[in-house]
Protein backbone atom coordinates (compact mmCIF):
# COMPACT_ATOMS: atom_id res chain seq x y z
CA UNK A 1 0.00 0.00 0.00
CA UNK A 2 1.42 3.23 -1.32
CA UNK A 3 2.37 6.28 1.65
CA UNK A 4 1.77 9.55 0.40
CA UNK A 5 3.53 11.96 2.96
CA UNK A 6 3.30 15.64 2.39
CA UNK A 7 4.88 17.83 5.67
CA UNK A 8 4.85 16.14 9.31
CA UNK A 9 1.98 13.76 7.41
CA UNK A 10 2.19 10.27 5.96
CA UNK A 11 -1.15 8.96 4.28
CA UNK A 12 -1.56 5.61 3.11
CA UNK A 13 -3.90 4.89 -0.23
CA UNK A 14 -4.52 2.39 -2.67
CA UNK A 15 -2.27 1.74 -5.83
CA UNK A 16 -3.37 4.03 -8.28
CA UNK A 17 -4.96 6.45 -6.29
CA UNK A 18 -5.84 9.60 -7.45
CA UNK A 19 -3.39 11.91 -5.48
CA UNK A 20 -6.40 14.55 -5.66
CA UNK A 21 -8.75 12.85 -4.38
CA UNK A 22 -6.62 11.53 -1.51
CA UNK A 23 -5.88 15.35 -0.50
CA UNK A 24 -8.68 16.66 -0.06
CA UNK A 25 -10.01 13.46 1.44
CA UNK A 26 -7.68 13.89 4.33
CA UNK A 27 -8.25 17.57 4.41
CA UNK A 28 -5.25 19.26 2.43
CA UNK A 29 -6.50 22.58 1.32
CA UNK A 30 -6.10 21.82 -2.62
CA UNK A 31 -6.61 24.62 -4.67
CA UNK A 32 -8.94 23.81 -7.68
CA UNK A 33 -11.83 25.97 -9.19
CA UNK A 34 -12.55 23.27 -11.50
CA UNK A 35 -13.09 20.51 -8.26
CA UNK A 36 -10.06 18.05 -10.17
CA UNK A 37 -11.11 17.43 -13.34
CA UNK A 38 -7.72 18.91 -15.53
CA UNK A 39 -9.67 22.23 -16.32
CA UNK A 40 -7.66 24.83 -14.28
CA UNK A 41 -4.43 24.06 -14.11
CA UNK A 42 -4.81 25.57 -10.11
CA UNK A 43 -4.03 22.14 -8.18
CA UNK A 44 -0.49 22.01 -8.83
CA UNK A 45 1.99 20.30 -6.24
CA UNK A 46 5.35 19.80 -6.05
CA UNK A 47 7.26 15.86 -6.15
CA UNK A 48 9.97 16.19 -3.73
CA UNK A 49 10.71 12.68 -3.91
CA UNK A 50 9.22 9.69 -5.60
CA UNK A 51 8.76 10.94 -9.18
CA UNK A 52 9.04 7.52 -10.35
CA UNK A 53 5.85 6.10 -8.16
CA UNK A 54 3.42 8.35 -9.91
CA UNK A 55 1.50 8.22 -13.31
CA UNK A 56 3.54 10.02 -16.12
CA UNK A 57 3.08 13.54 -17.14
CA UNK A 58 0.59 13.80 -19.52
CA UNK A 59 -0.70 16.38 -22.12
CA UNK A 60 -3.24 17.91 -19.45
CA UNK A 61 0.04 18.86 -17.34
CA UNK A 62 1.99 19.94 -20.26
CA UNK A 63 -0.79 22.89 -21.50
CA UNK A 64 -1.23 24.19 -17.68
CA UNK A 65 2.46 23.80 -16.50
CA UNK A 66 4.29 23.55 -19.75
CA UNK A 67 7.28 21.10 -20.46
CA UNK A 68 9.99 21.87 -17.80
CA UNK A 69 8.61 19.21 -15.40
CA UNK A 70 11.93 18.00 -15.15
CA UNK A 71 13.29 21.48 -13.51
CA UNK A 72 10.57 21.94 -11.53
CA UNK A 73 9.02 19.05 -10.61
CA UNK A 74 5.93 20.46 -10.48
CA UNK A 75 2.59 18.28 -11.36
CA UNK A 76 -1.10 18.47 -11.68
CA UNK A 77 -2.39 16.50 -8.61
CA UNK A 78 -5.65 15.90 -10.55
CA UNK A 79 -4.10 14.54 -13.29
CA UNK A 80 -1.52 12.33 -11.17
CA UNK A 81 -2.16 8.51 -10.07
CA UNK A 82 -0.34 7.04 -7.20
CA UNK A 83 1.80 3.82 -7.69
CA UNK A 84 4.15 3.69 -4.46
CA UNK A 85 5.64 5.88 -1.82
CA UNK A 86 6.07 9.39 -2.63
CA UNK A 87 6.70 12.58 -1.17
CA UNK A 88 4.93 16.08 -2.28
CA UNK A 89 4.41 19.63 -0.88
CA UNK A 90 2.05 22.61 -2.23
CA UNK A 91 4.71 24.77 -3.08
Amino acid sequence: MPIVKFGTHSFKCDEGQNLYQLLIHKGVGVRSSCGGVGACGDCFIKVVSGEESLSEFNITEKHYLGNVYHLTKERLSCQVKVNGDCKISLE
